[in-house]
C-alpha cells in the first residue's frame, strides 16, 4: 500500500506534486500530481504521473488513485477528474480505463513531446456522480490486492 507526501510546486505551477512512497518502509516508488486547478469549472487534472518499474502491476497505482481522487472529490469538492495520457502509451491507457474513467476522445497535436514531436493525447474523466462507484472498485482491487 502506498501513502503520500504532498509538496507544493513552485509559484504559477496550478499544482501539487505528491511523492508516493510505500506504507511499510518509505520507499520512493513514485510521483503523482494534482495540477491544471480550475476553481470556476470545478476541475483538476490527475496526471504527471511516473512509477519505477518495480510498482507497476502492483497495489501502487490503485492505491495512489484511490487517496488522489478521494481528496480531489470528497477534501476538494471538484466536479470533474481529468487524464490525458500520449496515445502511445497504450499501458497508462488500460489502466487509466481500469480506474472506471471514461475516454473522452483524442485531443490530436496537442502538446509537443521533449524530442519536438507532437503528441497526441487520449482523454479521460471521472465525474463527480461517477465517484462512488469508482471509488467502490478501487476498494474491491485493494481488498483483493488485485492491479
Amino acid at each position: 500500500m502506498a501513502h503520500f507526501i504532498s509538496s507544493h510546486l513552485t509559484a504559477g505551477s496550478g499544482g501539487v506534486a505528491y511523492a508516493v512512497r510505500l506504507a511499510d518502509d518509505g520507499a520512493l516508488v513514485g510521483t503523482s500530481t494534482l495540477g491544471d486547478v480550475d476553481l470556476v469549472n470545478e476541475t483538476v487534472h490527475l496526471g504527471w504521473t511516473a512509477y519505477t518499474p518495480a510498482a507497476w502491476g502492483t497495489a501502487v497505482n490503485p492505491a495512489t488513485k484511490l487517496a488522489l481522487l478521494t481528496h480531489a472529490f470528497e477534501d476538494c469538492g471538484f466536479g470533474r477528474v481529468r487524464f490525458q495520457v500520449d496515445h502511445r502509451n497504450t499501458r497508462s491507457q488500460a489502466a487509466v480505463a481500469k480506474l472506471g474513467a471514461v475516454r473522452e476522445g483524442v485531443a490530436r497535436r496537442h502538446k509537443r513531446r521533449s524530442d519536438g514531436s507532437w503528441r497526441d493525447s487520449v482523454m479521460f474523466s471521472i465525474l463527480a456522480d461517477e465517484w462512488p462507484d469508482v471509488r467502490a472498485r478501487l476498494e474491491e482491487r485493494l481488498a483483493g490486492h488485485t492491479d
